[in-house]
C-alpha cells in the first residue's frame, strides 16, 4: 500500500475551503487513488461507493473539481501531483522514479501538457545525475543555443527528437538509455579498476562528465561502451598504474579534465 504526502494547508486554501463536503471527499479520493504519476481512470460510480454517497450527488461534486485536472479520454491527470509528492525532478536511476516514468510514457495523450509545463519553465520534469534537463531548449542546431557551423546537433533542443512513431512522444527514452548505459559502465569500472586503486569519487566525476556530454550533443551514446572497453584494456594491461592508464585514456579521447573542468562546465 503506497504512502502519500498531504499538505495540511489545503484546509486554508480558498478554493478547497469553498468546495461542498462531497466535492472535498471526491478530490481527496482521487489524490489517494491515482497512480504514482498522478493519473486516475475516471470512475465516478466507484468513487461514490467508497465515499458513501448517492450517484446523484457525485456528478455535481465532479463538476466542482474537474477544472483542477487535465482530462484526456478516460483519464485525468493531476499536474501538481508529482511536485506535491516531492518527486521532481525525476531521476531515471532512482528505483522509486522508474514506475513514474513508465506511467508517464504510457499516457502519450498528456505530453502536450507536460511539454507546455517545461517550456514555460514552471517545473523541470526530470534530472539526470544532478544535471537539470527540460524536455526542450533552444531552437537552433549546432554547438550552442543558436545556429552554428558544426556538424553536431544538441540532442534535447529539437522537438523532432521528442516525437516518435505516429506522433507519439518518446521524450523519456533518451534519459532512460543514458541511465542504463551509465549504470552498466559504473559497474564495469567498479569491478575492473576498483581493485587497482581507482577512487569512487574519480569515476563518479567521469560518469557525470559523460552524461553531460551526451545530453548536450557533444558525444554519442556509444561513448559509454568505448569507455567500458578502455577500462577493460587498462585492467588487463601489463602496466602497474592501471588506474592512471585508464584516466589518461579518458582525458585524451573525451576531453575530460577532472573535477574542476566538470564543475565549470556544469555552471556555464
Amino acid at each position: 500500500m503506497p504512502y502519500r504526502f498531504t499538505k495540511t494547508e489545503k484546509w486554508q486554501d480558498k478554493w478547497f475551503r469553498n468546495l461542498t463536503p462531497i466535492a472535498k471527499l471526491l478530490f481527496l479520493y482521487i489524490c489517494d487513488n491515482c497512480d504514482c504519476a498522478g493519473f486516475w481512470e475516471i470512475d465516478l460510480q466507484l468513487a461514490a461507493i467508497y465515499i458513501g454517497c448517492n450517484e446523484e450527488l457525485i456528478y455535481p461534486a465532479w463538476d466542482e473539481i474537474k477544472n483542477r485536472m487535465v482530462m484526456r479520454e478516460r483519464f485525468v491527470w493531476l499536474p501538481k501531483f508529482l511536485k506535491h509528492q516531492c518527486n521532481l525532478p525525476l531521476q531515471p536511476h532512482k528505483p522509486a522514479h522508474i514506475g513514474i516514468i513508465r506511467a508517464l510514457r504510457s499516457h502519450p495523450e498528456f505530453v502536450d501538457i507536460a511539454n507546455s509545463i517545461i517550456e514555460n519553465k514552471k517545473e523541470f520534469l526530470w534530472d539526470t545525475y544532478g544535471i537539470a534537463m527540460p524536455l526542450s531548449k533552444g531552437n537552433g542546431k549546432g554547438n550552442g543555443n543558436g545556429k552554428g557551423n558544426g556538424n553536431g546537433s544538441t540532442i534535447t533542443n529539437s522537438k523532432d527528437k521528442l516525437i516518435g512513431d505516429c506522433g507519439k512522444t518518446n521524450l523519456l527514452d533518451l534519459d532512460l538509455e543514458i541511465a542504463r548505459r551509465r549504470n552498466k559502465l559504473a559497474s564495469t569500472i567498479d569491478q575492473l579498476l576498483h581493485p587497482h586503486g581507482i577512487e569512487k569519487q574519480t569515476f563518479k566525476h567521469i560518469l557525470s562528465y559523460l552524461v553531460q556530454q551526451v545530453q548536450t550533443g557533444r558525444a554519442e551514446l556509444d561513448i559509454f561502451d568505448k569507455v567500458s572497453q578502455w577500462a577493460e584494456q587498462a585492467a588487463f594491461s601489463n602496466v602497474s598504474n592501471k588506474k592512471g592508464l585508464f584516466v589518461e585514456k579518458v582525458k585524451q579521447e573525451t576531453g575530460f579534465q577532472g573535477q574542476k573542468r566538470l564543475l565549470k562546465s556544469c555552471s556555464s
